[in-house]
């Protein structure tokens, strides 16, 4: 899949997880600093991301805040350990 696929499915499925993201702005906007994503929708979030890496994630071993806060912070994360597990 894709960089622009995944950013799709991630954009579909945000709502779906209670984060409020809306229009041109979302690229940029903060989804866990600013409280957009609660803690069950960023657990929905970690089990994604481990379907699209293939592997596993050791929740204590990933700066949620620094590396998943923006879509193209989970997007370069998805592509940076895509099968390297």
């Amino acid at each position: 899949m894709n960089r622009d696929s995944l950013r799709g499915e991630l954009l579909g499925l945000l709502p779906n997880w209670g984060a409020r993201v809306a229009g041109d702005g979302v690229d940029g906007a903060s989804l866990i600093a600013s409280g957009r994503i609660d803690s069950v929708g960023l657990f929905e979030l970690l089990l994604w991301i481990e379907e699209k890496t293939g592997a596993p994630i050791d929740p204590g071993a990933v700066d949620w805040r620094r590396e998943w806060d923006t879509v193209p912070g989970i997007l370069d994360y998805i592509e940076r350990n895509r099968g390297s597990r």
